[in-house]
């Protein structure tokens, strides 16, 4: 699933707990900024543990183009992603 700054590939998992794999190439920017962007999505992940489905796990892949997100922006990205996709069947 594609955002305005985030790639989204999610996989079953086998009925575990989501998990949260990050990739943020050096297109994006240098050190810090691509810092920021995984600590962004490692809180918002964080704080949305509860509505994250099981048996899913979610790969994010930020996009070069775009610049660092905001904390907002990030958490509807995410979510809007989870929520497009249903949880696989067990």
């Amino acid at each position: 699933m594609n955002s305005a700054h985030f790639v989204f590939y999610l996989r079953p998992n086998g009925g575990r707990p989501a998990r949260l794999g990050i990739t943020v190439s050096r297109k994006v920017g240098k050190a810090h900024d691509r810092n920021r962007v995984k600590r962004l999505l490692r809180e918002v992940f964080r704080r949305s543990r509860a509505l994250m489905p099981v048996g899913v796990d979610i790969v994010a892949v930020a996009r070069s183009e775009q610049t660092c997100p905001t904390l907002d922006e990030t958490r509807a990205e995410l979510l809007g992603a989870v929520v497009k996709r249903k949880a696989p069947t067990q």
